[in-house]
């Protein structure tokens, strides 16, 4: 295993989200003695480029190391050897805040709830897909507006201001959102 870098190294990417996000700062820490255990979060370099990736440990074998980002579905198609390991995150600075990364069993049993949560999300997409064409035609012909209490419809309301327009979305007497000149996207 190599001896890795107590350097910084600033994480670029999507594959571990929410556990690390773009632009964090990691502290990666070499192994030295230690043992590499599944769960931890690793930098390493892929044997076939010469890149930095860190992602989590989920099998070490005698063959090799699996990993897998947070965010990904499937594995890293490489099995990994210790030569390529820079060392283990323990930590991730964030907007002046520094984030403590679990690894072993704590990080195993995070990385899993997080994909349950994700698998949760997504099936609630599909179903939400599915029903979509029902809900269109209910809200088209009218007949939803007449089951929606009074207390739940939805009102727009336009001021002029000296900036510039801004709209305010009402549900009932509650301000859900909002949006003026400089946004393109309801603030809600």
């Amino acid at each position: 295993m190599s001896g890795g870098s107590t350097n910084p190294i600033i994480y670029k990417g999507p594959s571990m989200n929410p556990t690390l996000k773009n632009l964090d700062i990691l502290i990666v820490v070499p192994y030295g003695n230690k043992k590499i255990r599944k769960g931890d979060v690793i930098t390493f370099k892929t044997p076939d480029r010469e890149i930095s990736i860190t992602h989590r440990v989920i099998s070490v074998e005698d063959k090799g190391i699996k990993t897998l980002g947070d965010n990904n579905s499937f594995p890293d198609e490489y099995l990994l050897q210790y030569e390529d390991i820079l060392g283990r995150v323990e930590y991730a600075e964030r907007k002046n805040r520094r984030i403590k990364i679990y690894g072993g069993t704590m990080g195993h049993i995070y990385a899993k709830i997080i994909r349950t949560i994700r698998w949760i999300k997504l099936a609630i997409i599909r179903i939400l897909r599915i029903f979509r064409p029902i809900y269109r035609f209910f809200h088209r012909s009218g007949l939803l507006a007449k089951f929606v209490p009074s207390k739940m419809k939805l009102k727009t309301i336009y001021y002029e201001r000296e900036d510039g327009i801004e709209l305010h979305l009402l549900m009932g007497k509650w301000l859900i959102g909002r949006i003026n000149n400089r946004r393109t996207d309801w603030d809600i």
